[in-house]
């Protein structure tokens, strides 16, 4: 087939889109290497530990696009008893520890980060699903083609740095650069977990809270007075809220959030918004919501 690549971005990268198809040559698609014109100077996607992952992305999103075929689901958590309610709930606790354990044991998103994430999505009847390393560009499109309006609820699990980690002209060793405890763990300059919640309604998803897992030199996230219990103590709290008004009261009380518009449940860009989107990203939608920024 031919076609042409335009370069939008580096100079040495095309111009592709969230899929990794042309921007302006409909059915062409870059695998290995050039797919790192998405993730220039933030991940990997320039090296084989990086782009052998967004290869096995893009295999399930042309499986999803041309196929009809679900995101895979990498674990299904049935829900606890029913709660005080009388409506069936998730499973927290057994969510967290799976959650803890993938931390330690998730190449993509680890060497992808920013870019790869894994999601759990929360269903109607309680039950909840766990999908691996999907592009966060695609993350809203994978939830409503494999959920449809059947998901209320969803939380991404990324990988960080802190914004002085590295960078032309930064003292990267500040005096404050080792978070110390879980109360400070946004302050975690080295790579760690960032979990991000959010809730939906037939036309939109909100992003809700965000909790920064404890940074960890052993790469194990596991202690349960740091690591574990932070975490699951912020799940609770986010199983809490059944309001937009809920997430904006709690996004209010933290250091700093910032208004960006307005998503619509289809846009397959959204998730661009919550780190460095480009400028034509940032056309394409509108956007509704209120993200903090740590």
């Amino acid at each position: 087939m031919a076609g042409s690549l335009s370069c939008l971005q580096v100079k040495k990268y095309p111009g592709v889109k969230y899929n990794y198809e042309s921007a302006n040559t409909k059915g062409l698609f870059v695998v290995g290497e050039l797919m790192h014109s998405r993730d220039f100077g933030t991940a990997a996607g320039g090296f084989i530990h990086g782009f052998r992952h967004l290869t096995v992305a893009l295999f399930q999103l042309l499986e999803m696009d041309h196929h009809g075929q679900k995101w895979p689901q990498a674990q299904k958590f049935a829900p606890k008893s029913a709660d005080l309610r009388n409506e069936s709930a998730p499973a927290l606790d057994i969510i967290t520890n799976s959650l803890v354990h993938r931390f330690g044991r998730a190449p993509g998103p680890y060497h992808m980060f920013q870019v790869l994430q894994d999601v759990v999505v929360f269903l109607k009847n309680g039950e909840a699903v766990l999908l691996h390393s999907v592009p966060r560009a695609a993350v809203v499109k994978v939830i409503d083609s494999g959920f449809g309006n059947n998901a209320t609820r969803y939380l991404t699990v990324t990988w960080a740095y802190g914004e002085r980690f590295s960078g032309r002209g930064t003292d990267v060793f500040f005096d404050s650069r080792l978070a110390l405890n879980a109360s400070e763990a946004h302050r975690s300059n080295f790579r760690h977990p960032v979990i991000e919640t959010y809730l939906g309604d037939e036309e939109s998803w909100s992003q809700c809270t965000r909790h920064h897992v404890l940074d960890d030199a052993n790469l194990g996230w596991s202690d349960r007075r740091v690591h574990v219990g932070p975490l699951q103590r912020h799940l609770d709290l986010f199983f809490g809220m059944n309001t937009i008004e809920d997430c904006l009261d709690w996004m209010k009380q933290q250091p700093k959030f910032v208004q960006l518009g307005k998503a619509e449940k289809q846009d397959i860009q959204f998730n661009d918004l919550l780190f460095d989107s480009t400028d034509e990203e940032r056309k394409i939608g509108e956007v509704v919501t209120k993200v903090w920024l740590s």
